[in-house]
């Protein structure tokens, strides 16, 4: 059996630090895991309490719950990696700001992460399932994110997440970027939907999910890669967006699952789909903002559409949409599957329900029976 140590039990070498609980809020945490020391100063400023953890190694911390308050820091300070593994089926929340200067993750094994402040990192991983390796973790080569035997598995995300040197990795059965979210990454943002997600060690599609999991998408997210798996949906109703609109977004579900671009969706990038793909929304694509390029897929050319005061409302451009591929006898070629965005004629309303509570159609408006998420 691993030793567990206490930071308390660590930290009383040093006289400046007093006992008590190791983060506000946070009763019963954190304990290390990891060989090496750890030490830490709590300040109160006119915000919140301002605790710094001065850590040697790649650290791996557990935390009975995790609760960092309005107005609370909570910094990560010496350590090229931190592990924060966060107590299994419990509700933990990140309403302060957390940073690190090396790559940080938190991992609530089954339970419910939510983050409506800041957290920021080299890399940074949130996820609503169990690391299964912290040692695969650390090395920067696949892992594996598993949900257990159960709990919530659900992932809200409501602030600011950002990497400023590597990936931002989001995952869990049901993950909600809701409309007040921003999510930058200097190389990747991927976002996975599953009881179990597997990240590889490399490529530009590094996700694969598993089980049952939706991703919904209302926020902003901003990187030269964009990654969003769900094993039965996928669904945008905020920004995707590249830099110079040149970047690749890929948008993925499993096997009779769907995409979808809601009314107020807005994708800039070079976009590859793989499923069934429901857009309401705007694509743009390319460096001049016009076009969509996808490999492996069927083609589709959008003509202009104005508004009736004259106006341009989406340009004219190249649809790409990749899906499954079925044999036909009859045809004697593949076909897949696709919808209509725009065409010369008036369009009929497409009428289906997604999980932001939205009706499809031109103009997207909340259904009678389900409130619309912000």
């Amino acid at each position: 059996m691993g030793m567990r140590r206490s930071l308390l039990w660590i930290s009383m070498v040093t006289p400046t630090l007093v006992s008590g609980d190791l983060f506000p809020g946070s009763p019963g945490g954190p304990e290390l895991l990891t060989p090496g020391s750890a030490t830490w100063q709590s300040t109160t400023t006119p915000l919140g309490e301002r605790t710094v953890y001065t850590l040697t190694g790649d650290t791996v911390l557990s935390w009975g719950s995790l609760r960092v308050g309005a107005g609370d820091e909570l910094i990560f300070e010496g350590s090229s990696g931190v592990v924060n593994l966060l107590s299994a089926g419990g509700t933990h929340r990140i309403d302060g700001s957390v940073s690190a200067e090396g790559a940080i993750g938190f991992f609530a094994d089954g339970g419910s992460l939510q983050v409506d402040g800041l957290v920021e990192g080299a890399s940074v991983t949130l996820s609503a399932l169990k690391l299964e390796s912290a040692g695969d973790y650390f090395s920067g080569g696949a892992y594996a994110l598993d949900g257990g035997a159960g709990g919530s598995r659900r992932l809200t995300v409501d602030g600011q997440v950002r990497a400023t040197g590597g990936d931002v990795v989001m995952a869990g059965e049901i993950v909600r970027i809701r409309g007040g979210a921003t999510i930058d990454a200097s190389q990747a943002v991927r976002v996975g939907g599953g009881s179990r997600v597997d990240v590889a060690d490399s490529g530009q599609k590094r996700l694969s999910s598993m089980g049952t999991g939706l991703v919904l998408h209302l926020g902003t997210s901003r990187a030269a890669t964009l990654e969003l798996v769900g094993v039965q949906q996928v669904a945008n109703a905020g920004r995707l967006e590249t830099p110079g609109a040149s970047g690749k977004i890929f948008l993925e579900v499993g096997p009779g699952g769907t995409v979808l671009n809601e009314g107020t969706g807005v994708i800039q990038g070079i976009l590859q789909v793989t499923g069934d793909f429901d857009n309401d929304g705007v694509i743009l694509g390319g460096d001049d903002g016009d076009q969509i390029g996808v490999v492996n897929s069927s083609l589709s050319r959008l003509p202009e559409v104005r508004r009736p005061d004259g106006s341009v409302a989406s340009k004219a451009r190249e649809l790409s949409v990749e899906a499954p591929m079925t044999a036909s006898a009859d045809s004697g070629r593949d076909r897949a599957k696709r919808r209509t965005v725009a065409s010369r004629q008036k369009p009929k309303l497409l009428t289906r329900q997604s999980f932001f509570g939205m009706r499809g159609g031109s103009t997207a408006q909340p259904s009678r029976d389900k409130k619309r998420e912000r």
